[in-house]
Parts: C-alpha cells; structure tokens; sequence
C-alpha cells in the first residue's frame, strides 16, 4: 500500500505507536540518546522488535531491508526507530566519545511544517 494511503487511514494508530517508541527511547533533555545506552539496553530492542507486527501493519516498511530481515540486521531496531519517527523528525548522529569508548549520538529535532 502506498506510503499515503497508510498515512490517510491510520493517523491515530501511527501517532500512537511513534509515542510508544519516543517513551521507550527515553531521549535526554536535547531530545538525543547515544547508541551505547540503545545497545546494551536489550529490554528496549526487543520491545521495539516486538512492536514489528503492528508497525507493519500501519507504516510503509517495504524498502527497509532490516525490516525484512532483521536476523542478519546489526541494529534492526535502530532502522525501526529512525524510519518510524523520520517524517515528523530530522535525525542527526555525531560520533562521541562516553566512558572512553566511541560511540553515535542521534539528535532528533521536531521538523517544522
């Protein structure tokens, strides 16, 4: 179905399930969160992994391959974060350094209409 056609019949259930995925997240107060807290918070991804189902059914995820496949997927969780909220944010990464280890951290700033 047409990335339009998902928008015009499920607004409700779309906006709902970004605001789960925002909570789960947790961003800090700049509206970012480091791929290191993502990585070993195991809880999160397989909650994120296990909204796959119902984010099928709402959004266009055709194109992503991590989607499709996610047991060969690094991250798949990472893909489903940044495809779901990408229309209603610009996502940035900047490489950091926390605890001495490097790392990505993704701004999201709400995009204005």
């Amino acid at each position: 179905m047409p990335k339009q056609t998902r928008v015009a019949l499920y607004p409700e259930q779309q906006a709902r399930l970004k605001a789960q995925i925002i909570e789960l997240i947790g961003f800090d107060e700049n509206m970012s969160f480091t791929l290191t807290d993502l990585d070993t918070d195991t809880q999160k991804q397989e909650c994120i992994m296990q909204m796959l189902p119902e984010l099928k059914t709402y959004f266009s995820l055709s194109k992503i391959t991590n989607i499709h496949t996610p047991q060969v997927a690094v991250r798949p969780w990472l893909s489903i974060i940044k495809h779901v909220l990408k229309d209603d944010y610009e996502i940035f990464n900047k490489p950091v350094v926390v605890d001495g280890k490097h790392t990505s951290r993704y701004f999201f700033r709400k995009k204005t209409t």
